[in-house]
């Protein structure tokens, strides 16, 4: 795990969330990043994802967060039988810490959201010309 820490801050515990897994998980070994709300970036990878999160595996348990915490995952994709990878970014929050990592889940409702801002931007482009 590397942690680079962007601030050491102290806050409040936040409650336990009670979060179940509703999608099926995919096989898939890549780089995965969490870039912490706080400024922390955690880095790992992952063993499978799913529509609604991945697991960050780190090597010891990361410090400083806690569940409930928000921030961006950062996952690097490739196309079938092509070398070149992608990144994507997907904002999500913490699900659960444990020593061997973090349980990330993608914050579907704030994506929904930037689509919708996106696609709101669009029309006031075509609107204008």
């Amino acid at each position: 795990m590397t942690e680079e820490s962007g601030s050491d801050s102290n806050t409040m515990a936040k409650p336990e969330l009670n979060v179940t897994r509703s999608e099926d998980r995919m096989p898939y070994i890549t780089a995965l990043e969490f870039h912490a709300d706080n400024g922390t970036i955690y880095q790992g990878h992952t063993t499978d994802v799913s529509l609604g999160g991945a697991f960050l595996h780190t090597d010891g348990r990361p410090q400083n967060l806690q569940s409930g915490d928000g921030g961006v995952a950062q996952i690097k994709l490739k196309k079938k039988e092509q070398e070149e990878e992608f990144d994507v970014s997907f904002p999500c929050f913490v699900a659960r810490v444990t020593d061997a990592g973090l349980g990330l889940n993608f914050d579907l409702e704030e994506m929904d959201e930037g689509e919708e801002e996106e696609e709101e931007e669009e029309e006031e482009l075509d609107e204008e010309a």
